[in-house]
């Protein structure tokens, strides 16, 4: 999964906020799992600079906890695959 799509979920952001949600509803709904790059975390951990968003990375960490979504780690094996 991109970042973007989380982030559009998380800070609600318009027009995409709906159909991230629906994503979203669909894989608590499905039990669908979730894969995302280590780099991912990183954008994101990267992307507060103030105390008053240093929240988003507590929520961000909360939400990959609760939909049990697994981080990978960027290896050529799986550039390549």
């Amino acid at each position: 999964m991109d970042t973007s799509v989380i982030i559009y979920y998380l800070e609600g952001v318009e027009p995409f906020f709906p159909l991230a949600e629906e994503i979203f509803n669909d894989i608590l709904d499905n039990d669908i799992r979730v894969f995302l790059f280590a780099i991912s975390v990183t954008e994101f951990a990267a992307k507060p600079m103030t105390k008053e968003k240093s929240t988003d990375v507590e929520r961000f960490k909360h939400f990959l906890f609760f939909l049990s979504i697994q981080v990978l780690s960027v290896t050529y094996i799986v550039i390549h695959d």
